[in-house]
């Protein structure tokens, strides 16, 4: 699924990601994604 631009399933398990929290990095905006299925964190670049 996709949501503004940003993926949030899962790619071990397809479920859906929770945001966990967002960062910019030089001037890039980065969405921290947890799942709850398989416990995996993730950093994510919005698109």
């Amino acid at each position: 699924m996709v949501i503004l631009g940003l993926e949030r399933a899962c790619k071990q398990c397809n479920a859906e990601m929770k945001e966990i929290k967002t960062q910019e990095v030089a001037g890039t905006v980065y969405h921290c994604l947890r799942c709850e299925n398989c416990k995996k964190e993730v950093a994510r670049r919005e698109y």
